[in-house]
């Protein structure tokens, strides 16, 4: 049988057809916090902007996180020794080459508002109304790497990483 996500079995970059729809709601009559129009552009598009969807404390208040998690792996001893960390408290990646902090891997584990976040009700019904179904985390990180800056994949799609992986 052939598997219909073959994220990395070729070795150059090509567009094929997605096996699978974006949305699993009718955009149409879908109920949940997104709008017609809002659904059709994620559909199209595979993002839709919020703007002004959390309060300016909360974004604060997550970026204050981020940027402690980031300063507490930064200084551990175990941080620029490999590209590929497990420590008692977090799973992360540094950049090949530079060493510069990546990913952190699992946030949604620790105690504070970015555990809060990963199940705040305005993010869980969208998922919910785009899927049609209940939800879960398969997978929570923050990526610190600038857009356009490092070593990237060509074949990159979360879905398809995951049925692969």
């Amino acid at each position: 049988m052939e598997d219909p996500y073959q994220s990395r079995s070729c070795e150059k970059p090509w567009i094929r057809e997605r096996p699978d729809p974006v949305l699993h709601c009718d955009p149409s009559s879908s109920q949940g916090p997104l709008s017609s129009a809002q659904l059709e552009a994620y559909s199209r598009d595979g993002f839709v902007v919020l703007d002004n969807w959390f309060p300016e404390h909360e974004l604060d208040s997550y970026c204050s996180e981020v940027a402690a998690i980031k300063s507490g792996i930064e200084a551990s001893p175990d941080f620029g020794k490999t590209n590929s960390v497990v420590t008692s408290s977090c799973i992360f990646l540094s950049e090949p080459g530079t060493g510069a902090l990546r990913s952190v891997f699992d946030v949604h584990l620790h105690d504070g508002v970015l555990k809060e976040l990963s199940s705040c009700p305005k993010l869980v019904s969208i998922a919910r109304q785009i899927l049609a179904d209940d939800v879960y985390i398969h997978q929570c990180r923050v990526n610190f790497q600038p857009a356009f800056v490092g070593s990237g994949f060509w074949w990159h799609s979360d879905f398809e990483t995951w049925h692969s992986e």
